[in-house]
């Protein structure tokens, strides 16, 4: 069986939250306690200095930060309101994410299982455009709050692979080994992710569903390719897996990027 779906941006969070889930699956008091590790590999610019080819190459090691989301409410349609707190990067050396210092603010749990912290947009973008414009001026020093918007901006595009297969998975209201389906994403450069059911096992304590996942994301700028397994609790509407490895084409340049999250016991 094969599925498609055609969604844009604006309109996900609302086809999450209708999702058939049962809208007592969360309950306030519960929490989700996540550990995300990251590999980034950039290739060498050419002829870089030794000395700075070492720092260089000293980013291309796992770092891991971990984050917590402890639900206080939950809405009649299933969505519930928590607050999340994130715990910095372990590993030393340049870094790879840019959570910065431990922080904690508001977000969202969907039915599907989607985390979505909330920030202000509008405050990320005028910093981006400050730094962009500052050139050789010094720059302020960011507030408590801006710090604190930025890790929420830097956890929402961390999950952003997490919450399209959440999302994806939420989709299905029975899994059958060797189902396929697609989701389209629209305001996405029309990202294409392909799900395939490879069966029921158990993993880190929950009876799941692997799902096989592959995504493809073009822009003028850039195209990005994603593959990876993903382990879905449909009764309790969780990922509570993900490793994923993301090839990314910049012009000339080539990064990868190898994620893996799991839901801690």
């Amino acid at each position: 069986m094969k599925v498609t779906v055609v969604l844009t941006a604006a309109v996900v969070c609302l086809l999450a939250a209708g999702a058939a889930v049962n809208a007592e699956t969360r309950k306030a008091g519960d929490s989700l306690n996540y550990e995300f590790t990251v590999l980034q590999k950039t290739p060498l610019p050419p002829n870089m200095p030794a000395r700075l080819a070492k720092l260089f190459a000293s980013g291309n090691q796992p770092q891991t930060f971990t984050f917590s989301v402890a639900i206080d409410r939950v809405d009649a349609n299933g969505s519930a309101h928590a607050t999340i707190a994130t715990h910095g990067v372990k590993q030393s050396g340049p870094p790879g994410i840019g959570l910065g210092p431990d922080a904690s603010f508001e977000g969202s749990v969907l039915p599907d299982g989607q985390i979505v912290p909330t920030f202000d947009a509008g405050a990320i973008m005028a910093a981006s455009l400050s730094a962009s414009t500052a050139g050789a001026k010094q720059v302020s020093t960011p507030s408590p709050q801006q710090l604190t918007n930025k890790a929420a901006y830097t956890l929402w595009e961390e999950l952003s692979f997490f919450n399209v297969v959440a999302l994806g998975a939420g989709k299905r209201t029975t899994f059958k080994d060797g189902d396929t389906w697609r989701v389209i994403i629209a305001d996405k450069g029309n990202a294409t992710i392909d799900f395939s059911n490879t069966g029921k096992q158990s993993y880190r304590g929950h009876d799941v569903v692997a799902l096989a996942v592959t995504a493809v994301e073009t822009t003028p700028q850039w195209s990005r390719r994603t593959k990876g397994t993903a382990y879905y609790d449909p009764q309790q509407n969780v990922l509570v897996g993900l490793q994923s490895e993301a090839v990314q084409d910049i012009g000339q340049v080539q990064m990868t990027r190898a994620v893996e999250i799991n839901l801690q016991q």
